[in-house]
């Protein structure tokens, strides 16, 4: 299995040229997995809200939502065939 981390800052409204656009990262912004499963953690940087949403149902994601620093624990369950999934965190200014 292949995880991959995308990230999308977000403005929000545009309130002249001195606005501060919303940043994140997050680390590691990608990992593998075996076939048991496994849980991962991600740390994440932001300057402001942030949410994270997987294209995978049975891989949870808690919390799905945060504010500024924090971490995202990503656990993975066990499959039978190799797979890809992909986590999005995005971040808005608060």
């Amino acid at each position: 299995m292949l995880f991959g981390v995308g990230c999308t800052p977000d403005g929000g409204d545009e309130a002249g040229a001195d606005a501060e656009m919303a940043k994140i990262t997050v680390s590691p912004e990608s990992f593998a997995t075996d076939l048991e499963g496994t849980e991962q953690v991600i740390t994440v940087t932001s300057n402001g809200v942030w949410t994270a949403s997987c294209d995978q149902t049975d891989v949870v994601v808690e919390p799905l939502q945060g504010s500024g620093n924090g971490s995202v624990t990503v656990t993975v369950p066990a499959v039978q065939a190799d797979r890809n999934f992909k986590i999005v965190f995005n971040a808005q200014k608060q």
